[in-house]
């Protein structure tokens, strides 16, 4: 079945039975896929991890989307770890490490918001009562 045919024949459902159909197919497609991806990967085979990759600069500031000049600052400053070989100047960064940084400066946030929406909501509350 092409997909103009699945999609014609949805087109002729009621709109409740299109939604049935879409979660059905969209259950469907995910199985599938878990399927052939446990098919595909030998169980015995180790798998590689991505954490110990090493980036650089350019890459690294791509990950985080930021300036490679900002990057750089937060190295020099140790909020970022990197790592510098023997007579390079370039910076290495780990792919945890830059994890590490993202999962750490989205809790900061999400604190300094909790900090500022709390007195927002105390005083709405004190002008509805």
């Amino acid at each position: 079945m092409t997909s103009e045919h699945a999609e014609a024949l949805v087109d002729r459902l009621e709109p409740a039975a299109r939604g049935l159909v879409l979660v059905a197919l969209v259950e469907r497609i995910a199985r599938d896929a878990a399927a052939s991806a446990a098919a595909s990967v030998p169980a015995a085979a180790p798998t590689p991890t991505h954490s110990r990759a090493l980036l650089s600069t350019a890459a690294a500031a791509k990950y985080l989307v930021m300036s490679r000049t900002r990057l750089a600052q937060l190295a020099d400053a140790g909020e970022v770890p990197c790592i510098r070989r023997a007579g390079e100047k370039a910076r290495r960064f780990r792919v945890a490490d830059l994890e590490a940084y993202a999962q750490r400066l989205t809790h900061e946030t999400e604190l300094r918001r909790q900090e500022v929406v709390r007195p927002l909501r105390r005083s709405a509350a004190r002008s509805a009562s």
